[in-house]
């Protein structure tokens, strides 16, 4: 699947050169610093196809280890990167004031990160043991998302506010794990925190369905 994304996002990218599109580079900022998945340098170039209608084609390169990840033992070479290509429709110029510049999108995504965690168990004895395993995770997803364009400073100079929901498809694999889920249970902490979820959901590995939720900021530049 990941090939015919990668595909897809060339084909589409070639198709719109073909034409005299507008052409917008976006990065993105809080990527950078999006620990709960992985941080990654985040970019893509936007073609707007016609009136309504555009492509977005993003790319993120892992570039270091998420602080939810440290261990004092690696298995594995942490690396990882980001895919996604997404269709959008504007509302023409002649609807209401308020949804000028507003989109509707669909995206697909993939992701694929390599990375080294630990997961607290309780053993046969009911004493507590770390475990420290690598994991390998890649993700498949669809969004529904709806967003909006502002200008900032310069008419080539802008944001890119979205927020949107939908489903993505979990599969893990790990490496050196002495956690085995049907024997031993996780040692879960009192208050429930975005760490401890994502490192049962990583030892518990297997392919797994889960809701998604998306949101964010892009820095735009207009090339022409």
């Amino acid at each position: 699947m990941k090939y015919i994304l990668i595909a897809l996002c060339l084909v589409l990218s070639t198709s719109a050169f073909s034409q005299p599109p507008q052409v917008q580079l976006k990065f993105c900022p809080l990527a950078l610093v999006d620990d709960v998945s992985f941080p990654t340098i985040q970019a893509g170039v936007e073609y707007r196809l016609s009136n309504t209608m555009s492509w977005y084609n993003e790319l993120g390169v892992k570039y270091r280890e998420s602080y939810m990840n440290k261990t004092d033992t690696t298995f594995i070479n942490p690396r990882g990167f980001k895919l996604k290509t997404e269709l959008r429709y504007y509302f023409p110029a002649t609807s209401r004031r308020k949804l000028k510049n507003v989109y509707l999108a669909v995206n697909a995504f993939y992701t694929n990160d390599h990375h080294n965690t630990e997961v607290e168990f309780v053993n046969d004895s009911l004493n507590v043991e770390t475990d420290v395993f690598a994991v390998k995770k890649n993700v498949l997803g669809l969004n529904l998302v709806i967003g909006s364009q502002r200008k900032m400073l310069s008419k080539r100079v802008g944001w890119d506010f979205y927020c949107g929901f939908g489903f993505r498809y979990r599969m893990i694999k790990t490496e050196n794990q002495e956690f085995n889920k049907d024997y031993y249970s996780i040692a879960t902490p009192v208050d429930v925190n975005i760490p401890s979820i994502k490192n049962e959901i990583d030892a518990n590995g297997g392919n797994t369905f889960a809701a998604n939720i998306t949101g964010g900021i892009r820095l735009i530049y207009l090339l022409k």
